[in-house]
């Protein structure tokens, strides 16, 4: 069987990752967050995410729900986001980027093919905060940071940024 990769596994136009009810909300800190980049920065070609194990959601084969990988699916959403927030405010100060921005939100935030909806789906609480802190990377915040969940998504942000 050929190893999966963050590419492939969102290559799929209207595919939507949903965290169920059941599960843990995000709960990585400044330790696992710089660890992900310690490892991607030591990784040669290929990095090695681990598994994830996902289950159709009942009467929507579009929806799969994680049921183990959700911390990991999480962060790279979050530093997807990061990398394409930084490439925008290169662009914004003159740089040259090669990177489609707009290629970043269509892959990994949101079903730009379909009907424009997020990549990923977090617990309920946290998923506003999620969409306008992650999704749409917004400036000025509507949303209250009031779970631990999403004081970790927030720090996970400005682990990315400090790197």
């Amino acid at each position: 069987m050929e190893p999966n990769t963050i590419g492939k596994l969102f290559n799929w136009k209207n595919r939507v990752f949903e965290i169920p009810s059941y599960q843990r909300a995000y709960s990585w800190g400044k330790t696992q967050i710089n660890q992900f980049i310690e490892d991607l920065q030591n990784a040669d070609s290929h990095y090695y995410l681990g598994h994830f194990l996902f289950e159709k959601k009942e009467n929507n084969d579009n929806v799969l729900l994680i049921i183990d990988g959700q911390q990991r699916l999480t962060t790279c959403i979050i530093f997807f986001s990061c990398v394409k927030k930084e490439l925008q405010q290169r662009k914004n100060n003159g740089e040259t980027v090669s990177l489609d921005l707009d290629a970043i939100t269509n892959k990994y935030l949101r079903d730009m093919m379909g009907n424009g909806t997020q990549k990923l789906r977090t617990v309920t609480y946290d998923n506003n905060f999620f969409v306008e802190e992650i999704i749409d990377a917004k400036d000025n915040h509507t949303q209250v940071q009031d779970t631990k969940s999403q004081n970790g998504i927030a720090q996970s942000i400005l682990g990315f940024v400090g790197q």
